[in-house]
C-alpha cells in the first residue's frame, strides 16, 4: 500500500461488504514486556511495564501518521491496532490509563484476541446476511423466468391440443366416408364377378378404427367405430351376400 511515508504492507486487511476495507496492525513490539517478565525485582519489573507501554503508544502513534484510511480505498477512517493477549493490554493500560481514549483520538482501535475475534464476526455476519439477500433476490429472478416458460410452454400445448383435434376430425370423417361411400359401391363390384374372390373386403365397421377427440367423442364430422358399422350397414345392397 502506497501511504505518505513510502510503501508499507498491512497485517491483515478485512474485506466488508460493498467493497469496505478494515487494515489490521499486528506490529506490537513486546521487548518491555518481556523484559518485565525475566525482571528480578518488583521495581524493575514496574519500571519494564511502563516502557511496555511507551512501545505499545509510540507504535500506536506511528500507525496513525501512515493514515490508512486514506491510502486503503474503501478503508474506514480508522485502522485497528491488534495485541496478541488479553494481559498484554492489561498491563500496558495499568501503566498508561489514557492509551485507549488516545488512540480513538488517533484513528487507531486497540484490539485483543476477544475483541478483534467479535469483529471478525461481526464482518462475517455482515457477508451472510449479502449472501442471504443475493440468494433471495436470484430465487425471484428464476421464479419469474420459470414462470414465463410455463406460460409458453402452456401455450405450445394448447395449440398441440387443437391440431390433434382436427387431425382427429379429419380422420374419423375419412374413416366415415370410406364406410358409407367407398365400401359400399366396392362390394357392389363382387355382384359382376369384377372382385378378387381370394381378397374379400372387410366386414362393414372393420375397416379401419375411429379415434375420439380430447373430450373423449369425435369431433362434429366424425363418429365411433360402432356408428361407422351401422353406417355401412346400412349401405350395403341388400342383394349382396354378407
Amino acid at each position: 500500500v502506497e501511504t505518505a511515508d513510502g510503501k508499507v504492507r498491512p497485517d491483515l486487511i478485512v474485506n466488508l461488504p460493498d467493497g469496505k476495507r478494515i487494515v489490521v496492525d499486528s506490529k506490537v513490539p513486546l521487548q518491555g514486556l518481556l523484559e518485565a517478565i525475566q525482571a528480578h525485582d518488583d521495581e524493575q519489573r514496574q519500571d519494564r511495564l511502563a516502557a511496555h507501554a511507551r512501545h505499545v503508544r509510540k507504535h500506536m502513534t506511528s500507525l496513525a501518521s501512515k493514515e490508512y484510511w486514506s491510502a486503503v480505498a474503501g478503508s474506514p477512517d480508522f485502522v485497528v491496532l491488534f495485541v496478541a493477549g488479553e494481559s498484554f493490554m492489561a498491563h500496558a493500560l495499568h501503566a498508561d490509563p489514557a492509551l485507549m481514549e488516545d488512540g480513538f483520538q488517533h484513528r487507531v482501535l486497540l484490539a485483543t484476541p476477544t475483541t478483534l475475534m467479535a469483529l471478525l464476526n461481526t464482518v462475517a455476519y455482515s457477508w451472510r446476511q449479502v449472501r442471504a439477500g443475493e440468494s433471495a433476490d436470484e430465487i425471484v429472478r428464476l421464479g419469474r423466468d420459470l414462470h414465463d416458460r410455463l406460460v409458453t410452454f402452456t401455450a405450445h400445448m394448447e395449440k398441440v391440443g387443437k391440431n390433434l383435434d382436427g387431425a382427429t376430425g379429419a380422420y374419423n370423417s375419412a374413416v366415415s366416408s370410406l364406410e358409407r361411400r367407398v365400401l359400399v359401391t366396392a362390394r357392389k363390384l363382387g355382384v359382376h364377378g369384377a372382385a378378387n374372390p381370394r381378397t374379400p373386403l372387410v366386414e362393414p365397421g372393420t375397416a379401419t378404427p375411429t379415434l375420439s377427440g380430447r373430450g373423449g367423442s369425435g369431433p362434429a364430422g366424425g363418429k365411433g367405430q360402432g356408428d361407422a358399422s351401422q353406417l355401412g350397414s346400412e349401405g350395403r345392397d341388400p342383394g349382396v351376400a354378407a
